[in-house]
């Protein structure tokens, strides 16, 4: 089991506080970790066989004022995007208003996640520092929480 303490709102912040543990015989690594921010609804248009071909479907679109764009790259490299919704009603909204204009249009589920920067310490080096030290270092970012949670998994920055 690990200490975590974050999520810091830079790498430097972190290394900061990093260097204060240090000074106090506590080690501790900063990690990144992917966190969950739900589903989004991405809206678009199958691959195309070519660039070229995805280029005329995507001057098509925008000749009639449909905002869409090439996808360059990925399993729907070719394809033709019309957005990502962060809720499905208004994605099955956009993707109706696309088939009645006679277009494919499909909605891809994507897990959306972004990256915060944790601190994570061998609990027996978090337990040795008394309560009111905790108290004393956390004053200082009140917006940093701390848990226990495994260490292993989680990639290192």
């Amino acid at each position: 089991m690990c200490e975590w303490l974050g999520p810091f709102a830079s790498p430097a912040e972190a290394d900061a506080l990093q260097q204060r543990l240090g000074a106090l015989d506590v080690s501790a690594d900063r990690r990144a970790l992917e966190v969950s921010d739900g589903l989004g609804y991405w809206v678009h248009l199958p691959p195309e066989l070519s660039q070229r071909a995805a280029l005329q479907k995507l001057h098509e679109l925008q000749a009639k004022d449909i905002d869409s764009y090439v996808i360059p790259r990925g399993e729907l490299e070719n394809g033709i995007s019309f957005g990502m919704f962060s809720r499905e009603p208004l994605a099955t909204a956009r993707r109706d208003e696309l088939v009645a204009m006679g277009y494919d249009a499909n909605i891809h589920e994507i897990e959306r996640t972004h990256r915060e920067i944790w601190l994570a310490m061998p609990v027996r080096d978090a337990e040795a520092l008394s309560e009111s030290l905790w108290e004393e270092l956390l004053a200082t970012a009140p917006e940093l929480g701390r848990r226990q949670n495994f260490c292993s998994g989680v990639a290192s920055e």
